[in-house]
């Protein structure tokens, strides 16, 4: 399937290592996420949505975003993906590479999304902890292969998930 035909289907990706478009503006990074058709007609309503969910993103609009840190890329990234204002978000590890208080304020900011759009969100990390926190259902792998599925206390009980990702 072509990637505009997966837009229109409502299928939004933020993928790993963040790609926005360095020589380009905050603002016309969020106005490239709003090219499902969907999306164009409310886009407005949307930016001011994204911007009150990342106000770092407010003051730095006409900043490039290249110049941008790795979190604030982070955020620009999601914000971007929430433009098209999908039914289905992709995270591709959105903590990679980024401290923990950010990644604290991103998965923060991906449960109030979750939670108050009510929007399906399927997220890839290699982290444990934080995603877990925030997951209605997880699986985790190992080895390519399923080890365990379920809800967040399941998983922390499972002697597989214990020693495939905690140790022990």
């Amino acid at each position: 399937m072509r990637a505009s035909e997966r837009a229109a289907l409502g299928i939004a990706h933020v993928p790993e290592g963040r790609r926005v478009f360095a020589t380009l503006s905050v603002m016309e990074n969020l106005e490239l996420g709003s090219y499902r058709r969907a999306a164009r007609a409310h886009r407005a309503r949307a930016l001011e949505t994204v911007l009150e969910l990342f106000p770092l993103l407010r003051a730095r609009r006409a900043q490039l975003a290249g110049s941008l840190s790795g979190g604030e890329q982070q955020m620009l990234a999601l914000g971007r993906g929430l433009m098209a204002q999908p039914d289905l978000l992709l995270l591709d590890e959105p903590s990679q590479g980024l401290g923990p208080r950010i990644v604290e304020q991103i998965f923060e900011t991906i449960d109030r999304i979750r939670r108050e759009r009510r929007l399906t969100i399927l997220s890839s990390s290699s982290a444990w902890s934080r995603p877990s926190s925030c997951a209605t259902a997880a699986t985790c792998w190992r080895r390519a292969a399923s080890c365990s599925r379920g809800g967040r206390e399941a998983l922390l009980a499972d002697s597989r998930v214990q020693r495939a990702y905690l140790g022990g």
